[in-house]
């Protein structure tokens, strides 16, 4: 009898230590549109530019690619449509079909929701802002003057969403935040220039942005969300284009062309230690970040 117990304590102890060994644990990636064999394809890499892997394969150019949550990403093709695909077994499928012409979505797993603008060419180009559920549930409009609106993105806590409008001329484009139902709409920067790519930090005290404010040419900018003040991080003679924080806020990627062709680069949030991250041959744009679930068994 004092033998079966002990064997039985034994296996239980076994178990519970063959659990505490599996560890779930995000790993960082970034997802960006590579130019492959003609057609833009959302590849992934991890963070310092290493394993660079193909996402998808089918013959249609691939925009904006975003992480939806667990292993699905999202992306639109150039004529408008979303699509989400399965990092497993690689299979795309459409979502959000009845909204037409649908450009610059971004997710948030916070909020469970998708923020986009619909695309209005006639009777001239306009764009709206609007939210959803992923299966086109819950539609909300959530702005309405008619402007030219463009890439909108969540806080990380999903309350606010900063977007890109342009003046009635449409001469400037300025950065603007808002509440994620719509209200509270706040214009952040004041610039007679093109801000463009607004993404806030993840502690919501910055929004990085790209600007061609000085000298046409486009750099990158840290925006103080208190105070309103502007400073350049990253300056080329090229394009800098397209930020996004690391979800930790102490890193920035973004595009470049200041090696000759558009590629990715990292940089720390205060401008320093600037390096390239995409090496692959061909164009790499629309950097983004993020995190895959993956279990580590430890031995």
């Amino acid at each position: 009898m004092k033998n079966t117990s002990s064997r039985a304590i034994f296996c239980l102890s076994s178990f519970i230590f063959l659990l505490s060994s599996i560890v779930v644990f995000a790993s960082e990636k970034i997802l960006y549109s590579h130019l492959t064999d003609g057609y833009w394809q959302v590849w992934m890499m991890d963070k310092e530019g290493g394993g660079n892997e193909q996402i998808t394969f089918s013959l249609s150019d691939k925009r904006d690619p975003t992480w939806m949550q667990g292993q699905e990403i999202i992306f639109r093709t150039n004529n408008g449509q979303l699509f989400s695909v399965d990092l497993k077994n690689k299979e795309e499928k459409e979502i959000l079909a009845k909204f037409g012409n649908v450009h610059g979505p971004r997710y948030s797993k916070a909020a469970g929701k998708m923020v986009f603008v619909s695309l209005s060419i006639s009777p001239f180009e306009t764009s709206e802002v609007w939210i959803a559920d992923l299966d086109g549930q819950n539609a909300k409009l959530i702005t309405r003057d008619k402007r030219f609106k463009y890439q909108p993105g969540f806080s990380k806590n999903g309350e606010k969403i900063v977007f890109v409008k342009s003046d009635e001329d449409r001469e400037a484009h300025n950065i603007w935040i808002m509440n994620a139902d719509g209200s509270g709409q706040q214009q952040l920067t004041f610039d007679k220039a093109r801000d463009s790519a607004p993404d806030l930090s993840p502690d919501e005290k910055w929004a990085v942005f790209s600007s061609n404010r000085e000298n046409n040419n486009y750099d990158l900018y840290l925006l103080n969300l208190e105070n309103k003040k502007t400073k350049k991080i990253v300056e080329s003679p090229g394009l800098d284009s397209s930020p996004r924080f690391s979800p930790d806020g102490e890193r920035i990627i973004f595009i470049s062309t200041r090696g000759g062709t558009q590629q990715i680069w990292s940089v720390n949030s205060d401008g320093s230690n600037l390096r390239q991250l995409t090496q692959i041959p061909g164009e790499s744009i629309d950097p983004g970040w993020m995190e895959v679930d993956q279990e580590n068994k430890n031995q």
